[in-house]
C-alpha cells in the first residue's frame, strides 16, 4: 500500500457512534484537503437486505446458520476492503479510508471455540488482519455511561438491548485485545461531538507525523 493511503478502522459496541463518526470525519478530513473513502458496515448491509442473524436459532428461516452468515460477513468485508484499497492507491493525492467496523468485529459475535474453524473455512489468518489498518478506534457504546442516548430507532439493523449492547462492547474489546498497540479507546466522558473531535485530533496528528 502506498504511503499516501492511511487506513482508519472504527469499531465498538452497538450505538457507539461509529456511523455518525464516519460521516463527520469524512467532512472534516475533506475540508483539510484529503480524499476520503468510507467502507460501510457489511453486517448492516446484509441485515437490511433481508439476511437473518440469530444467536438463538440453529438454522434461521433463510436456511443459513449464524456461523454461515458470519463467514459471509468476513468474505464480503475482505473483498470490500481490498476494493477500497485499490481505489485509494490510485486517488492521485493523500487518501484516507474509514472502515465502519473491521474484520475482527466478527469474533465478538461468536464463541472463542468457533473463531479458529471459521478463519480456516475462509482462509483467514488473524495475525494478518492488523496489517490492514493503521489505527483502530474503539468507540464505547452509549449503553456504558450514556444510557439516555442508547436507542435502536436510528438503525433498523440494531436490535440489542442495553445489557446486550454492553456485553457486545466487552466482546469487541476482547476481540481486538491482542492489538492494543494500534487501538485507542474513545469512551463516553464527552458528548458525541467530543468523541469525534478526539478521533479527528488523533488522525490529524498521525497524518502530520506521516507527512501526508
Amino acid at each position: 500500500m502506498p504511503p499516501s493511503v492511511f487506513k482508519v478502522c472504527l469499531t465498538g459496541g452497538p450505538c457507539s457512534g461509529k456511523t455518525t463518526a464516519c460521516a463527520q470525519l469524512t467532512h472534516l478530513l475533506k475540508a483539510a484537503g484529503y480524499r476520503v473513502l468510507t467502507c460501510p458496515e457489511i453486517a448492516t448491509i446484509l441485515i437490511n437486505g433481508g439476511c437473518i442473524f440469530s444467536q438463538h436459532a440453529a438454522r434461521p428461516k433463510n436456511g443459513l446458520r449464524p456461523l454461515d452468515l458470519e463467514a459471509n460477513v468476513i468474505v464480503l468485508q475482505r473483498a470490500m476492503e481490498e476494493a477500497f484499497d485499490r481505489i485509494a492507491a490510485h486517488a492521485g493525492r493523500p487518501c484516507i479510508i474509514l472502515y465502519d467496523r473491521g474484520i475482527l468485529d466478527v469474533k465478538a459475535y461468536m464463541h472463542d471455540s468457533e473463531w479458529a474453524p471459521l478463519c480456516s473455512a475462509v482462509s483467514l489468518k488473524e495475525e494478518h488482519i492488523m496489517g490492514r489498518y493503521d489505527v483502530v478506534f474503539h468507540l464505547v457504546t452509549a449503553a456504558k455511561g450514556a444510557e439516555g442516548f442508547y436507542t435502536n430507532a436510528n438503525n433498523t439493523a440494531r436490535l440489542e438491548s442495553v445489557e446486550e449492547a454492553r456485553r457486545l462492547d466487552d466482546s469487541t474489546m476482547q476481540a481486538w485485545a491482542p492489538y492494543a498497540e494500534r487501538r485507542l479507546l474513545i469512551d463516553n466522558s464527552s458528548d458525541m461531538q467530543g468523541k469525534i473531535r478526539r478521533i479527528a485530533d488523533h488522525v490529524m496528528m498521525r497524518l502530520q507525523k506521516a507527512s501526508l
